[in-house]
């Protein structure tokens, strides 16, 4: 008899074993990558999928290197709990599509106080260079007169700063083609070359 009690508390010590464990997951757990923002890019490859537990989360694909001050379309993130979906919602977000760098947007899934969190980096550039166009002048004159450079009008996506240099002359006192080009360059240094034609026509 002395024999058939001890198995049975030791089987009893065994079930309440095994329960702990089936219970362990609703223990709360936070699993959260925190990058701060840079000018370059992180060292590592930035994980696109995260697990605690049975909770999975990942990155949609998404284009997230993207012109400054254009349109992000953020792709999300999905998660499963045990194979079974549930929501994965962001938390926050640094991007801000008015200035070049790189930025981090992180989401959530949270299922009975279980936290699993994924961050998206999001780069934003600038690689177009600014939209020039001449100013309506008079380009054709004759000789001894005056000739007025009328300048260009220009446009950046960035919205900042352009500077505007020239490169050429025009002789009035004498007969030919001249050309003067202008140099666009903006803030991230991206340049536009536009090119004015001038005829000095001789006097008659």
């Amino acid at each position: 008899m002395k024999r058939k009690r001890g198995w049975w508390a030791i089987g009893l010590g065994v079930g309440l074993i095994v329960l702990s464990g089936c219970m362990g997951w609703f223990d709360s757990t936070t699993t959260t990558t925190n990058v701060p923002i840079s000018t370059t890019q992180p060292t590592t490859n930035a994980p696109t999928t995260a697990t605690q537990g049975e909770l999975n989360i990942w990155l949609n694909p998404g284009v997230d290197t993207v012109e400054i001050n254009s349109v992000f379309v953020d792709s999300g993130a999905d998660a499963t709990f045990n194979s079974i979906p549930v929501a994965a919602v962001k938390i926050e977000s640094t991007l801000d599509m008015t200035k070049t760098g790189i930025y981090q947007i992180v989401y959530r899934a949270e299922v009975y106080g279980q936290k699993c969190d994924i961050v998206r980096y999001v780069t934003v550039i600038d690689e177009t260079p600014p939209l020039a166009s001449l100013n309506p002048g008079i380009d054709t004159i004759v000789e001894g007169s005056v000739w007025v450079d009328t300048g260009i009008h220009v446009l950046d996506n960035s919205l900042g700063d352009v500077i505007v240099t020239t490169e050429g002359y025009v002789s009035c006192a004498v007969p030919g083609e001249y050309m003067i080009k202008y140099l666009s360059s903006d803030e991230s240094g991206n340049v536009t070359e536009t090119y004015r034609y001038i005829t000095v026509l001789p006097v008659e």
